[in-house]
């Protein structure tokens, strides 16, 4: 773009942005440049034109600011109880470089409720960039809020972050809301008011755990068409699934969406519960095993899974499984494994998957893999086997896979090796 706006130089001939364009491409369009291209942008302005109808006028929308400087905020979205402080970061750029001892500040103003703002970088809310661009603020949020009744359900507020620095980010578009400068709001922060229970060791189905599920089943109804938390049945039927999911990291694609909703404190009540609730069952398990029984006699709980080799003991592979879940402590662990038995030219073994393995294949051992619980797929070079709940996968030895879980919790799958050797190899790249 020339200083006065026009356009001097066309970087990327026309091309249609359509409804497929975000199936397909997410929305984003990728424009490739010649290094001269890239060159003569160290100094010079870029933009984006639109034509809303063929043979209409061509309007700038989106132009990078004219003294070259840009922005960015992260994170983008945050969650905080009352009380606590929470770090963002901005970063500043000149053409594309890290702008140095740039001085920016940053404001959060309340959508609704109050206080109507929060307290940055001790009350001053301005910094100065280091030699990377970085400018950190620490935001301390309120420990009481004042929520409108419309925001009740939701017991939270919502901060939006905004600052002199955003009109420099392309904002040449308004929208119903806001004004040139504010068109592109660009973080916010939920903050939850503190829950008076939170730290509770014992808390009780009627007290606290259903008032909030009861709560968000009403802001949303689809979930009960998965499972309906308002029925303390349903969920005793489902206390370790929820631990599960509940125990995930937030980022995890398969926590419950709900829970993105709840906050830290609340889901730390719940998770309590459910453990409580889950450790009575094993108490009253074991109690059990004690009136009636041939002495020896392996008890599972109802629709508990047994692995029996003749001429053993019967194996609880619930509990097994369970044990395994334990050891999967942090997002990056995805997978646990024990072996059940082996015998000649046969091993057994329990595997827990999370989230996926890596490809590799077994060199010296076909596989054969029985979904016990939970499902997914098992992905091989030539496409994709289905494996839900009950299903029989087998793999031959040399053949790349890797097995991937689409439960909402985990898959427990047992692994059988002919012969016995389960050493991982490589994948070829062809």
């Amino acid at each position: 773009m020339a200083p006065d706006g026009s356009t001097k130089e066309i970087l990327h001939q026309p091309f249609e942005f359509t409804a497929d364009t975000n199936k397909t491409h997410g929305g984003i369009v990728d424009v490739p440049l010649t290094s001269d291209q890239s060159k003569s942008l160290e100094g010079m302005r870029a933009g984006i034109e639109l034509q809303p109808q063929s043979g209409g006028t061509w309007t700038t929308i989106l132009a990078e600011h004219q003294s070259g400087k840009f922005v960015n905020i992260w994170p983008f979205t945050a969650r905080a109880v009352g009380g606590d402080s929470v770090t963002f970061e901005l970063r500043a750029f000149q053409w594309g470089k890290a702008l140095a001892n740039e001085k920016l500040s940053l404001t959060a103003e309340s959508t609704q409720g109050t206080p109507p703002s929060l307290v940055i970088n001790g009350g001053s809310g301005s910094a100065v960039t280091d030699k990377d661009g970085r400018a950190v603020f620490s935001v301390k949020t309120p420990a009481s809020l004042d929520i409108p009744a419309d925001r009740q359900q939701l017991d939270s507020l919502c901060y939006l972050f905004n600052g002199p620095w955003t009109s420099l980010n392309g904002g040449m578009f308004s929208t119903t809301f806001n004004p040139p400068n504010r068109a592109i709001l660009p973080a916010a922060l939920v903050v939850w008011s503190p829950y008076p229970d939170a730290g509770m060791a014992h808390p009780t189905w009627e007290g606290q755990v259903q008032p909030v599920f009861d709560e968000y089943m009403r802001m949303y109804p689809g979930m009960q068409q998965i499972m309906d938390l308002t029925q303390r049945s349903v969920v005793q039927a489902n206390l370790q699934a929820l631990l599960d999911v509940f125990s995930l990291p937030f980022e995890a694609p398969h926590r419950m969406p709900v829970t993105r909703d709840l906050s830290t404190q609340k889901i730390e009540v719940i998770k309590t519960w459910l453990k409580n609730e889950i450790a009575k069952g094993k108490k009253g398990a074991l109690a059990k095993k004690t009136h009636g029984l041939v002495a020896g006699t392996m008890v599972g709980k109802t629709g508990s899974h047994l692995f029996t080799i003749a001429g053993s003991k019967p194996v609880a592979l619930d509990e097994i499984a369970n044990q395994l879940r334990q050891q999967m402590t942090t997002k990056k662990l995805q997978l646990a494994e024990q072996d059940l038995g082996q015998q000649a030219g046969v091993k057994e073994g329990l595997v827990v998957i999370r989230g996926h393995e890596d490809p590799h294949t077994h060199p010296q051992s076909d596989l054969i893999i029985f979904v016990l619980s939970g499902g997914g797929y098992v992905q091989l070079l030539s496409g994709r086997i289905e494996a839900p709940e009950g299903s029989t996968v087998v793999i031959p030895k040399g053949v790349c896979h890797a097995y991937h879980n689409l439960s909402p919790s985990d898959s427990v799958l047992i692994a059988t090796f002919s012969p016995t050797d389960s050493t991982h190899g490589v994948c070829s790249k062809s």
